[in-house]
């Protein structure tokens, strides 16, 4: 009964790539929670759902150890330069509030940041910026971080920021932008 259930599938965005221009304007309209959040997300390259659920549990002789939700992929990434800023930034943000949270991601209460909020929020920094749904999505920031690490430090570090077992799903995943000559 199943296989006749019809599923709206998402379009694919292999072709979409966030400029400087567009993050930045997004970026200025986001509040301090919203902030992190992106920063968060571009430094380290991972799905919306491995950001909610990242602790400072995960943080580790100066590394940021996790396990990919969807691969399973084991993740450490060292806290050096602007994600040792952006961590540091969460910590002295989070020590504000009364409520003490393990989750790196929280709100302007000090409580974790679900999915809907983080939506939410970004939805409303994204209109306030005057920039189309289709233009740009959160879960656009991986692909960005993967094709920037690409110029900077070439496809196999992309590779392993990503977590991609196959150096052709890389390729594939950061081709957006088109090779470096």
């Amino acid at each position: 009964p199943a296989g006749a259930v019809k599923t709206k599938r998402l379009p694919g965005r292999k072709h979409v790539y966030i400029s400087d221009d567009v993050l930045d304007a997004v970026y200025d309209e986001s509040p301090a929670d919203l902030r992190d959040a992106i920063d968060l997300a571009y430094y380290i390259g991972q799905r919306p759902g491995d950001l909610l659920d990242m602790t400072l549990v995960r943080i580790r002789d100066g590394m940021l150890e996790y396990r990919q939700s969807k691969t399973g992929t084991p993740q450490r990434i060292e806290l050096v330069g602007g994600l040792k800023e952006v961590i540091d930034r969460i910590q002295a943000r989070k020590a504000e509030h009364k409520v003490a949270s393990l989750f790196l991601l929280v709100n302007e209460r000090g409580q974790k940041m679900t999915k809907a909020m983080l939506r939410s929020r970004f939805e409303t920094a994204r209109a306030a910026a005057g920039i189309a749904g289709k233009d740009f999505q959160f879960r656009d920031l991986r692909r960005k971080s993967g094709t920037d690490l690409r110029d900077q430090a070439g496809l196999d570090a992309a590779q392993d920021l990503l977590g991609h077992r196959a150096r052709e799903m890389t390729e594939h995943y950061t081709a957006a932008r088109g090779k470096k000559i």
